[in-house]
């Protein structure tokens, strides 16, 4: 897999422009592909950007991908609020649910296998 290297430039801006923000790691799954160890080093690859996110019962949804697709909409509500009859509701009724939920903006570095400790540059 061919990875851009992070943009310390943007990285930085990004910082600058959001000092309150908390950052996240979204890790590649190749980077923890085993569970023998507590820890795991990863590369902080091209991807950073702000997103909003909530953290359901099984995986952390970003409200951009949601919101945009009524299709994502309706997974997302199978997934968190399967007791819901998302047939007997409107899509703004769904939308509403979604947008009441206590969503958190974040910084967010991609994080993906180590090249760099195999010998790449």
């Amino acid at each position: 897999m061919t990875v851009q290297k992070l943009d310390r430039k943007r990285l930085i801006e990004m910082l600058s422009k959001n000092p309150d923000l908390p950052i996240i790691a979204e890790v590649y799954s190749e980077v923890v592909a085993d569970d023998g160890f507590a820890y795991w080093f990863g590369d902080v690859k091209e991807s950073c950007y702000v997103d909003t996110l909530w953290a359901g019962e099984e995986q952390i949804w970003s409200f951009d991908l949601i919101s945009r697709d009524y299709n994502e909409m309706i997974y997302f509500m199978d997934c968190e609020f399967p007791e819901k009859d998302v047939d007997s509701m409107t899509k703004n009724e769904i939308k509403s649910l979604i947008k009441s939920l206590p969503w958190k903006k974040y910084i967010v570095l991609t994080v993906m296998t180590p090249d760099s400790l195999q010998g790449g540059d």
